[in-house]
C-alpha cells in the first residue's frame, strides 16, 4: 500500500481526508477520500521511532487510530497515534522536498509534528440572500454602529463590536454581487459595508458605512473555517479583524489585517430568521 508523503500544494482528490469517529471518545480513524476504502495506517503495526503512514484497507486496529491534539493555534494540531504514543512527524532532513515521507516519532513539540486543517468545503460562502447579524464567534459582540440605530441610513458611519442587541443596526443583509463568490453587505437603510477610503489592501483601513456604488471597496467574500465560524476576506485579501484583539470589550472598530485566523477574525453569522448560527456545512457543493 502507498505510503504518505509531502508535495507542493494543490487541489486534487489526494488531498482530501475525512476523520471518522470510533467506538472510543477522542480517537477517530482518518478515510482518505479520493481512495473511499482506504484509511491511514502505521506501516506494519509498528510503534517504534520512524515508522511510516501508509494508507490501508479498514481493519479497526489500533494502528489505524489517532487523536487530534490542539497546538495552540487555530486549525493546527498534533496528531498521535494513541496505541504508540507517538505523533505524527514530516521528516525534518526532508521538510522542504516534495516527497517528505510521513512517519510517527516521539513527541517533541516541534513544528514538523504540527498539523494545520483546513475545511474541504465550501471554499466561500455566496448566499443569493440572506439577513444575518454578524457575531464575534468566541465572545456575546455582533457588529454595531458607532453612534446607534440612526446612523443606517448614514455614510461614514463605523463599525464596531458591542454587546448584542435587537436593533437595525444590527442585521445585514448579504447580496451576491455578480463578481464570482464576492457579496456585498447592505443595511436595512441602504448603505452598504465599505473599506474606508476604498483601502482594501491596507492594514488598520477600517469599515464604515456609504453609499452604493458596486466598487471593490463594498465586495467581500466569506471562508468557512468550521461548521459555524468563519473569516471575511476584502478585495485586497486582507481580513476582518477586532482591532487590537479585544473581542470581550465594547467599542472596537471592525479594521483590516493580515490573516491570522485567531478569535479576533472568527466570526459567526446568526440567521435573522432562526436567531442560530449559520451551518456552513449544509451548504457543500
Amino acid at each position: 500500500m502507498p505510503t504518505l508523503s509531502f508535495w507542493s500544494m494543490d487541489y486534487h482528490p489526494d488531498r482530501y481526508i475525512a476523520i471518522r469517529k470510533t467506538p472510543f471518545e477522542g480517537i477517530n480513524y482518518v478515510q482518505h477520500m479520493h481512495s473511499a476504502h482506504h484509511y491511514w495506517d502505521i506501516e506494519g503495526g509498528s510503534k517504534s521511532n520512524g515508522a511510516k503512514l501508509q494508507l490501508w484497507n479498514l481493519n479497526r486496529n489500533d494502528n489505524q487510530e489517532f487523536r487530534f491534539i490542539y497546538a495552540g493555534s487555530p486549525m493546527t494540531f498534533y496528531i498521535e497515534n494513541p496505541a504508540s504514543g507517538k505523533f505524527l512527524d514530516a521528516c525534518a532532513s526532508k521538510i522542504n522536498q516534495n516527497g517528505c515521507p510521513v512517519q510517527i516519532w516521539s513527541p517533541d513539540g516541534s513544528a514538523n509534528q504540527q498539523w494545520k486543517l483546513e475545511p474541504a468545503g465550501p471554499k466561500w460562502f455566496a448566499p443569493k440572500r440572506k439577513k444575518v447579524k454578524v457575531k464575534v464567534a468566541y465572545s456575546d459582540k455582533t457588529w454595531d454602529l458607532a453612534g446607534g440605530p440612526e446612523k443606517a441610513r448614514e455614510k461614514r458611519s463605523r463599525i464596531q463590536i458591542w454587546a448584542d442587541e435587537e436593533k437595525v443596526d444590527r442585521y445585514y443583509v448579504i447580496k451576491r454581487s455578480g463578481d464570482h463568490d464576492w457579496i456585498w453587505m447592505e443595511l436595512d437603510g441602504g448603505m452598504r459595508v465599505d473599506v474606508e477610503g476604498g483601502k482594501v489592501r491596507d492594514k488598520r483601513a477600517k469599515l464604515h458605512t456609504w453609499t452604493r456604488h458596486n466598487g471593490d471597496a463594498q465586495k467581500f467574500a466569506i471562508h468557512p473555517t468550521g461548521k459555524y465560524t468563519c473569516v471575511i476576506f476584502t478585495k485586497g485579501w486582507k481580513v476582518l479583524d477586532v482591532e487590537g484583539g479585544k473581542i470581550h470589550e465594547n467599542g472596537p472598530d471592525i479594521h483590516l489585517w493580515d490573516k491570522h485566523l485567531g478569535g479576533a477574525q472568527q466570526f459567526q453569522l446568526i440567521d435573522a430568521q432562526t436567531g442560530k448560527p449559520i451551518d456552513f456545512t449544509k451548504y457543500l457543493d
